[in-house]
C-alpha cells in the first residue's frame, strides 16, 4: 500500500463491459461513491 493511499477505502465496481474499476476513496467520501454504484471492498 502506497503512502498516499493510507487512510483510504478501496472501492470498486464493474462497468458495462465487465471491467473492474477500482478507486481509493477518502473515508468521508465513501457514501457518495456508494451512491454512484461502487462497492466497498
Amino acid at each position: 500500500m502506497q503512502q498516499r493511499e493510507a487512510g483510504k477505502t478501496v472501492m470498486y465496481r464493474h462497468d458495462a463491459w465487465g471491467h473492474m474499476e477500482t478507486r481509493f476513496v477518502r473515508t468521508q467520501n465513501v457514501a457518495a461513491w456508494e451512491a454512484k454504484g461502487f462497492i466497498r471492498r
